[in-house]
């Protein structure tokens, strides 16, 4: 399982970086089943609110602002945290379907 947080830096540009599961608590507000695949390619967008998303089917490239790319598939996580600067995008991989649930955070 890999875990990843995206995050908007003091130099407004939006950064990867890689997590250990020990490191990601959180307190929910809300749970989210999104049960329609993902579109992808998305565009250059930030994250609507601090949330995990949860690949549960697919797999898709995340790209952010400052170059970094990461691959991810079923079970692997996502902390959005860039709520400002240019952003992140998804990529496809291959023509499966995307499919991601959402952990809204407090």
């Amino acid at each position: 399982m890999q875990m990843i947080r995206l995050y908007t830096g003091d130099d407004g540009v939006t950064h990867l970086e890689d997590m250990e599961p020990k490191d990601m608590r959180f307190s929910a507000s809300e749970i989210v089943i999104r049960s329609a695949a993902t579109n992808l390619p998305s565009p250059w967008h930030n994250a609507p609110l601090r949330q995990v998303l949860i690949v549960r089917t697919g797999n898709v490239k995340v790209e952010v602002e400052d170059g970094a790319v990461r691959q991810l598939g079923p079970g692997d996580m996502v902390l959005e945290e860039d709520l400002t600067g240019k952003g992140h995008r998804g990529i496809p991989v291959d023509d499966q379907p995307v499919v991601l649930s959402a952990v809204v955070l407090e």
